[in-house]
């Protein structure tokens, strides 16, 4: 059985140590699952968790939640046993959920009373190839609502190159520079990373393996300008 130990992906701000964490977990219907995100929980005392595919319904994700903590949280139902959202921050920090649906939430945040309003969104995209542009799409609708220093996180299931696939055909660069401009022409650009080169793998052995670089966070000028050190 594989974990979800090895797929977070967190950012922070060394100067005030606030982390945020983003996975897709891939169900958390397993003890072993569950066990491995309160241990990341533990270890990193993240401030704001976004976490997709938890093939769980807010019935069964509110029943679960006191075992992940003493922290706020809203759910999106899983369609049958796939997709699902949870949004997890701690109760300590000014958080508004603005909007949400099967692939988004939402919010604005400040981590601190004194500090600037910013917006964070975590986004699960569509993995069905013909519904990937919807992402796009709600990005832009999304922008239009409010004009704040943005942060955006999640499973894109898309490569923006193809450096970020090894493995399996190649994606067409058309499709590729589409997904990309969406984000582009929102401001919204890619914050970097450090370790593994891709943060997803269809485990399976010999030539018919294929990794990919799905999982990232996007900030807008503003708020990279806000947050420097991130």
């Amino acid at each position: 059985m594989r974990t979800i130990s090895n797929r977070w992906r967190m950012l922070d701000n060394p100067a005030r140590i606030n982390v945020s964490l983003c996975l897709n977990c891939r169900g958390l219907g397993e003890t072993e699952a569950v066990k491995d995100l309160c241990a990341l929980l533990q270890r990193f005392s993240p401030r704001l968790v976004f976490l997709s595919e938890t093939k769980r319904s807010k019935t069964e994700m509110k029943a679960m939640l006191v075992q992940l903590g003493d922290n706020h949280g809203t759910f999106m139902d899983a369609r049958g046993r796939s997709g699902g959202l949870l949004l997890l921050w701690d109760k300590n920090l000014a958080l508004i959920v603005l909007s949400y649906s099967s692939n988004h939430i939402d919010t604005t945040s400040q981590w601190y009373n004194q500090d600037p309003l910013w917006r964070f969104t975590g986004v699960y995209n569509w993995p069905e190839n013909q519904q990937k542009h919807c992402t796009g799409e709600m990005m832009a609708g999304l922008k239009t609502h409010m004009d704040l220093p943005w942060l955006v996180g999640g499973d894109l299931n898309e490569i923006f190159c193809h450096c970020e696939k090894a493995g399996g055909p190649l994606r067409s660069q058309a499709h590729i520079d589409a997904f990309k401009d969406a984000f582009l022409d929102n401001d919204l650009h890619d914050l970097g990373f450090s370790g593994y080169d891709y943060t997803w793998c269809n485990n399976r052995e010999g030539g018919e393996i294929v990794e990919e670089r799905l999982d990232r966070f996007y900030a807008s000028t503003e708020w990279s300008i806000q947050f420097p050190e991130a």
